[in-house]
């Protein structure tokens, strides 16, 4: 029988961002890893501070798919922490899940108000 409608399995795209390859400046950056498919629903979503975010200033961080902020809104750098875990803005309901408009889609990520001086850290995206 052919299953119509969303996908019966979930997938997990991972994501990384490390100072040392991406730097820290302001502005976005695309970040290493997966891409998502076309019409995906991301459902939800774990952020690790695998090294801490360090900043000379007050550094934000925002991450997003489909707009600036739809998996993490403006966060500042001092909330990653070493081995910090962060939720996403996806939280397993339906208000709060992305459906990707076209496919080969990645995280972006945001730096503002001061550069990053450090830090590395892995996005995890749960989707249908």
């Amino acid at each position: 029988m052919k299953r119509l409608g969303l996908c019966p399995e979930k997938r997990v795209a991972y994501f990384e961002y490390d100072f040392a390859v991406d730097g820290g400046a302001i502005g976005t950056i695309a970040l290493r890893g997966d891409k998502l498919p076309n019409d995906a629903v991301i459902t939800s979503g774990m952020i690790q501070s695998n090294t801490a975010l360090t900043s000379g200033g007050a550094a934000t961080v925002t991450m997003g798919v489909e707009t600036a902020v739809d998996v993490l809104a403006s966060t500042a750098y001092t909330a990653f922490t070493a081995n910090a875990l962060k939720d996403t803005v996806p939280v397993g309901t339906a208000a709060t899940s992305i459906r990707t408009t076209t496919g080969g889609k990645g995280v972006n990520m945001a730096i503002g108000a001061a550069a990053l001086t450090g830090g590395k850290i892995t996005v995890a995206l749960e989707y249908l």
